[in-house]
């Protein structure tokens, strides 16, 4: 039995036209296989994407809750100082709270701003 490729040679050859149903046929292989290719280059760069930002996820997890010590460290040192240096417990925790508010105040203060609007042209 002769192959499809080889009765469409013999038929061009005696001047027949091509099977329609096998030309159909491959175009639709060929399509599927283009498809089922970008397919898999799109789970790809899915999977590429999803790996890098857990991977920026993570980092910024691990920073935050080292800037979260940190922070807690500071705290207790101011506290522990005014307290060695004024001799008042109360008063040592006062002002550590009145300067982180005013801290926290000031950055909440400086992040909302918003960006000037560019004027569209």
């Amino acid at each position: 039995m002769a192959q499809v490729s080889e009765c469409n040679r013999v038929r061009r050859h005696i001047g027949e036209p091509p099977e329609w149903p096998v030309l159909v046929s491959k175009a639709v292989e060929d399509i599927s296989r283009i498809v089922r290719a970008e397919v898999r280059l799109v789970q790809l760069e899915v999977r590429d994407v999803a790996e890098r930002e857990i991977d920026r996820a993570l980092k910024a997890t691990i920073a935050l809750a080292l800037i979260i010590c940190g922070a807690i460290c500071a705290i207790a040192a101011t506290i522990l100082l005014l307290q060695f240096l004024l001799g008042l417990w109360w008063l040592a925790f006062g002002i550590v709270a009145l300067l982180s508010l005013g801290a926290g105040l000031m950055v909440w203060l400086i992040t909302s701003r918003r960006p000037p609007r560019k004027e569209a042209r």
